[in-house]
């Protein structure tokens, strides 16, 4: 995080108010994240078989970054692909089905990711050992 503490005074006049640095910063950064996104949903495009421009990927990119601050479902479960799948004729000329077909593909990879990164976390924190509070030994000898 310390880049992000960082990104106001590159990309931030330094004579800018506090709250707009802090804007400032989650602006860089969700454009960041949006850039990280068209670049999935490009490569999931491809492994699906369909061709796409990359301004149409960072407009396919727009669309999942919105359904996934859907708050009634957990990430946009369901809602992103249909998102995407409807939008994809507007956006790109594409069927609805390469829509559907490339954001389960982005599912599938971000599946596939949390397995591969979750199961080392998971045992590197099982194994951890935290030492007791200061105090807590003598706590638990008294009567």
């Amino acid at each position: 995080w310390w880049w992000a503490a960082a990104a106001p005074r590159g990309w931030v006049p330094r004579r800018a108010g506090a709250a707009t640095r802090v804007a400032g910063t989650c602006r860089v950064l969700r454009t960041g994240e949006l850039l990280v996104i068209a670049v999935q949903s490009w490569a999931a495009f491809r492994l699906s078989g369909w061709e796409i421009e990359p301004m149409t990927a960072v407009g396919v990119a727009v669309v999942a970054a919105a359904a996934n601050l859907t708050p009634f479902v957990g990430n946009g479960l369901g809602v992103r692909e249909w998102a995407v799948g409807l939008a994809a004729p507007l956006l790109g000329g594409y069927e609805t089905d390469a829509g559907l077909a490339a954001q389960l593909t982005a599912r599938a990879g971000d599946a596939l990711m949390a397995v591969a990164m979750g199961g080392p976390a998971l045992a590197w924190i099982a194994s951890r050992r935290i030492a007791p509070a200061p105090g807590a030994a003598l706590d638990s000898a008294r009567p």
